[in-house]
Parts: structure tokens; C-alpha cells; sequence
């Protein structure tokens, strides 16, 4: 039920005009009313993931996205914002 969950919160996240909250999210994913809040509370408070493995695959799937198929010696410029931490 995790990855359900992920997937509705970054949608939300990247839709919402507001602040960026976990009410936010449901609204911009169009959930507000479908899911109880609990629901995505409980992702964020009892889920156990880890912020450094998402941000790796995360910006594997962006590398994977922006540069050619079979590019493997081209360059790309990362900006790093170190707010999390």
C-alpha cells in the first residue's frame, strides 16, 4: 500500500496551487474526499523509508529521462540543495 500512497502524495505535490502539505496533496491529486487523511498522515509518520535512497533513484530516473539512450559520455550539470539536511 506504500507505493500507492507515494505515488498520489508526489502527483499531489507537483499539481497543488497551495502550500505543500498533506492536506495540499490530496487536494492537488484529487483525493481529498476519496481518502480518509489518516491515511496519508500515517505515510509520512509510521512508513519507514529512507531520504538518501529515494534521492539516488530519484535522480537516476531524471538522468535516465534528460540524456539520450546509449549517450553514456555526455555531461550534466546538478544543482544540490541541502535543505533536507
Amino acid at each position: 500500500m506504500t507505493l500507492p500512497v507515494f505515488t498520489a502524495m508526489v502527483t499531489g505535490l507537483v499539481a497543488q496551487t497551495g502550500v505543500g502539505m498533506v492536506t495540499g496533496m490530496l487536494t492537488g491529486a484529487g483525493l481529498a474526499r476519496a481518502w480518509p487523511h489518516d491515511r496519508a498522515h500515517a505515510f509520512f509518520s509510521r512508513t519507514r523509508w529512507n531520504v538518501d535512497t529515494l534521492g539516488i533513484m530519484l535522480a537516476h530516473l531524471i538522468v535516465r529521462t534528460l540524456l539520450p539512450h546509449g549517450d553514456g559520455g555526455a555531461a550534466i550539470t546538478v544543482a544540490v540543495d541541502d535543505t533536507l539536511f
